[in-house]
């Protein structure tokens, strides 16, 4: 009853944990190719959402994507899908987990598998290919962060991979990454605009587990 988000022709996403005495943005995913955000939100649960409203360019024209965060909003992907479809869809519903449409005016999509056959672009990223002599998990930096801060990683072969972001009593506050990964060196950033100050940890787990666990400080 208390937590909402909106979305409207600004292009941008809000949340409210109040019952919408105070909305704050959240912020989603960007490449440098991605194109406007979120002007419709269909909602599965307090953590699962789908958006609409961008496109990203990719040789030889426009494409839409349909946005998703699996952690209330913490950290939003977005999904590009392969239609011949050049205009952002502007409408998107979901009536249980595994069935949802996504329409412009004149044309859309519709998935029975919960959106899972197509790939969650995430703020993971390569950084190298080269074969790191064993699993590893570095400081993030900046390190106190406000509100951004990156986390880089290493993985010596192909592992599922899962990084872990908890608060000091140990809540699990979102995965930053939760997938298989090929060998080498990665970053992932961590946007923190939703959370209060004070000290965070993040455990890199690899294939069931927990390698290493650093401290961060969120100081605003």
């Amino acid at each position: 009853s208390l937590i909402g988000w909106k979305a409207g022709s600004d292009y941008e996403i809000y949340m409210t944990t109040n019952g919408g005495i105070n909305w704050t943005q959240q912020y989603l995913f960007r490449n440098g190719i991605v194109l406007s955000g979120i002007i419709d939100i269909s909602m599965i649960n307090k953590d699962t959402l789908w958006g609409v409203g961008g496109l990203i360019y990719t040789n030889p024209g426009y494409r839409p994507i349909i946005h998703k965060t699996t952690n209330g909003g913490l950290n939003w992907g977005y999904q590009l899908l392969d239609t011949g479809i050049t205009v952002p869809f502007r409408y998107i519903q979901f009536i249980n987990a595994k069935n949802g449409w996504s329409y412009s005016l004149n044309s859309g999509v519709h998935t029975k598998t919960g959106g899972n056959d197509t790939t969650i672009y995430t703020n993971i990223k390569q950084i190298s290919n080269e074969i790191p002599d064993d699993y590893q998990l570095l400081q993030n930096y900046p390190n106190p962060f406000n509100p951004v801060t990156i986390i880089e990683f290493q993985i010596r072969k192909t592992s599922f991979v899962r990084l872990s972001v908890y608060d000091i009593t140990g809540k699990h506050i979102s995965d930053l990454v939760n997938k298989n990964l090929t060998r080498g060196e990665y970053s992932s950033e961590f946007n923190a605009t939703n959370l209060p100050s004070g000290i965070y940890f993040y455990a890199l787990i690899i294939n069931g587990k927990t390698i290493d666990t650093k401290k961060m400080i969120l100081l605003k």
